[in-house]
């Protein structure tokens, strides 16, 4: 997966295209990311999100026609842990509102889906993914600190709020994983750290579309970080 602030239409395309690869062949994950996927473009007086069970590397190009104006993008590539739960409204990323915020999220990695369903008081979550009950969980509650606790394997993710009142956008990330499961399971760290980079505007993005684009400048682990923010209309 990954994020992007900034005004540069062909760096969004050079992202999508280290997308591909990493999805199709992910140098450190045994499998591909062959579950679907999807993104979210946010400009001034835009907002598209656009969803596919297809596997990002089965699409030949970045499917907008994007210009260079500021904007934030969110596109994500899912590995499924539960092949019954996927279709395109199971891809990344999701959509949660309220009455302040507009919420979509993108996430890499596990989560305790019956312990976070449980404090949501959601009673039957068969047909929903760890990572929808993540979003609710962080709209319920704020406190980021205490999600990790729920961690398995990584809690990766990338937010983007848009505030309803003030129309003001504004485009997170944080990485943070469980070293002892991932040992534990045999699992290669080398997969959950996340790599930052500031080229025509500002990216972030998941170890593997860092080995693709050649960028390894890690970000700091585990703390919610601002990537941008911006007016919209």
């Amino acid at each position: 997966m990954f994020a992007y602030y900034g005004n540069s239409k062909d760096r969004v395309k050079e992202l999508f295209e280290c997308l591909k690869k990493a999805a199709k062949e992910d140098i450190y994950y045994p499998k591909p990311h062959e579950d679907g996927w999807g993104l979210v473009l946010l400009t001034r007086d835009k907002l598209i999100h656009y969803r596919d069970i297809n596997p990002i590397y089965y699409t030949d190009a970045f499917p907008l026609n994007l210009k260079d104006e500021e904007m934030m993008v969110i596109v994500h590539a899912r590995q499924a842990s539960d092949k019954d739960l996927v279709s395109s409204f199971y891809s990344h990323p999701y959509l949660e509102t309220d009455d302040k915020y507009v919420y979509y999220l993108a996430h890499n990695g596990s989560v305790d889906k019956e312990e976070i369903a449980k404090e949501l008081k959601i009673y039957n979550a068969k047909y929903l993914v760890d990572s929808e009950l993540l979003l609710k969980y962080i709209i319920f509650n704020e406190y980021y600190e205490k999600i990790k606790k729920y961690t398995k394997s990584s809690l990766n993710i990338i937010l983007l709020k848009i505030q309803r009142d003030t129309k003001e956008a504004s485009l997170y990330f944080m990485n943070y994983y469980n070293s002892e499961y991932i040992k534990l399971k045999n699992m290669n760290e080398k997969y959950y750290p996340m790599y930052y980079s500031d080229i025509d505007g500002k990216a972030v993005f998941s170890s593997t579309v860092g080995f693709y684009c050649g960028e390894n400048r890690e970000v700091e682990k585990g703390k919610l970080i601002e990537l941008g923010r911006m007016k919209i209309r």
